[in-house]
């Protein structure tokens, strides 16, 4: 998988490690080294994302 900086698993990086960070999840630093890690592991080819959604639906008897 390619990250494009205009791609939506870039943006979700964005958006997760600033949430991780701003809410005492994980320090800043960390957060920006998982960042910077996922960048390397796309330039090496060895990137994965995977976005899962859930729908249920329910009909009552």
């Amino acid at each position: 998988m390619t990250l494009r900086p205009d791609g939506i698993a870039f943006m979700l990086m964005h958006l997760m490690s600033r949430y991780a960070a701003d809410n005492g999840h994980m320090d800043a630093a960390e957060t920006q080294a998982w960042f910077d890690e996922q960048v390397e592991l796309a330039r090496a080819g060895r990137f994965f994302f995977s976005l899962t959604y859930y729908r249920m639906s329910a009909i009552k008897a």
